[in-house]
Order: structure tokens, then C-alpha cells, then sequence
């Protein structure tokens, strides 16, 4: 099985929720908090770096016909209770990503040009805002990609 938590620089576009800030130039796209994604969006790596690294609570949401980093393909929910650890909510990621992967792109993560990361609940946010959101995002390592990936089967 092909997953990605971890050392990718679509991983820094967001995991967690934590404080960054918001590029004010106005070539840039707005950034969007990481809880507003939805299925279908696209966005943009950011660079968080320091104890930050990895995490980053906003992300340059821009339109699929534009170059981007990442695709949001699918998302789910974690079921309600104390918060289950780092582990279990990755296993949860890579079984729901992994399936929904090959549904998405049209050929199995294994064999796929593509790479997938989940954009999920930190302890703090499941705690203080019940986020119990997993979000899979789709994305070609070191290029930037137009157009969506469904059906690519590549």
C-alpha cells in the first residue's frame, strides 16, 4: 500500500491545527482554515517550519483548472468518544484513503503515480472543537498538477 503521512511537502499543506500566517500579497490566493475544505477542493502546499513543522491551520485554496498541489477526493467522519491517538486515527486514514483512492483516480494506490495524504483531527482540535473530520487529499509528488485527478488512472 502507497500512504504519505509524513516528510511530504504536500503533508505541510495541513494535518493539524495550529497557528500560521496568511501570505497578504495579493497575488495570492486567499488561504482557507483547514476545517473548511470540502470534497473536491483544491489547494496549495504552505511551508510551516520550526515546532510548526507539519502542521498548519490555513491553506491556499485555489481552483482545479489553476496548477495546484492537492486534491480533496474524499472525506469521513471518526466516531464520537475520547480521543483514540495518533495511531488509530492513521489506520482509520489509510483504510478509508486507500479504498477511496482507487475509486477516485481509477487504479489502486499501489500501482498510481499518485500519493495520498489525510487531513485529520489533532487532540486539541477533537477536544475543543469536535472535530472528528478525516479528509483524504490526492496529490503527484514534486509537481504541481491542472485539472482534477479523478479518473487519471495513472
Amino acid at each position: 500500500m502507497k500512504k504519505l503521512l509524513v516528510a511530504s511537502a504536500a503533508l505541510l499543506a495541513a494535518v493539524a491545527l495550529t497557528s500560521c500566517s496568511a501570505s497578504t500579497d495579493a497575488d495570492e490566493p486567499d488561504p482557507a482554515d483547514v476545517v473548511t475544505l470540502s470534497v473536491g477542493d483544491c489547494f496549495n502546499d504552505v511551508a510551516v517550519e520550526g515546532d510548526d513543522a507539519g502542521a498548519a491551520d490555513s491553506v491556499p485554496i485555489v481552483s482545479c483548472d489553476e496548477p495546484h498541489d492537492n486534491e480533496v477526493y474524499y472525506e469521513f467522519e471518526l466516531p464520537e468518544g475520547d480521543y483514540p491517538g495518533v495511531s488509530a486515527i492513521e489506520a482509520a486514514m489509510n483504510e478509508n484513503c486507500a479504498r477511496e483512492f482507487q475509486e477516485f483516480v481509477g487504479i489502486v494506490d499501489s500501482e498510481s503515480d499518485f500519493f495520498y495524504f489525510g487531513v485529520q483531527p489533532t487532540e486539541l482540535s477533537w477536544n475543543e472543537r469536535d472535530d472528528r473530520l478525516v479528509q483524504c487529499a490526492v496529490f503527484e509528488p514534486n509537481k504541481q498538477v491542472t485539472g482534477t485527478l479523478k479518473g487519471a488512472a495513472r
